[in-house]
């Protein structure tokens, strides 16, 4: 019995392990080529948002802590910005659960919006101090369009979820 649960646990972590592993990918190589609006969607952040509301906020903070710090060494930001804001993130997803009902997709989407837009923020103002970004009307409309088109592809991510459950 105790065996079987831990043979799920690790079953579980190798699945994100590999499901971060394919979106750092697509994140770092295949979306740089198809931008919207001269932005990318956060994969990433759509999966540590799935993640922590499906799994809890264990598995999200220790997986956005990761994954932003992959994110950090690929990018050429600052170590531990992203890590710093996934884990955040992932921390204000899991509060957002325990006071909202969050079933159905609309809800999700206008979640994943609000935190999109708080995790670019949030990156910018950790690199504001070093002088390597400021802070301009453009950058906060870029940040929005970052966060529509995240929002776009997770309309995709949560149907594509919901064929593979078989729901209507």
């Amino acid at each position: 019995m105790l065996a079987n649960k831990f043979q799920k646990k690790i079953f579980k972590a190798f699945f994100l392990i590999l499901l971060f592993s394919i979106t750092l990918i697509l994140q770092a190589s295949f979306l740089n080529k198809i931008l919207f609006f001269g932005v990318k969607p956060d994969l990433l952040l759509i999966c540590i948002f799935l993640i922590t509301l499906h799994q809890g906020l264990f598995y999200g903070e220790v997986f956005g802590f990761i994954i932003g710090l992959a994110e950090d060494s690929l990018s050429g930001c600052v170590l531990g910005t992203n890590a710093f804001s996934k884990v955040l993130i992932s921390y204000l997803i899991n509060l957002s659960s325990k006071y909202f009902q969050i079933k159905k997709s609309i809800i999700k989407l206008l979640l994943l919006f609000l935190f999109s837009f708080i995790n670019a923020f949030l990156i910018i103002l950790l690199n504001l101090p070093l002088g390597r970004l400021t802070l301009n009307i453009y950058l906060i409309k870029d940040i929005f369009w970052s966060a529509i088109y995240t929002v776009f592809m997770g309309i995709f991510v949560l149907w594509g979820l919901k064929l593979l459950r078989n729901e209507k």
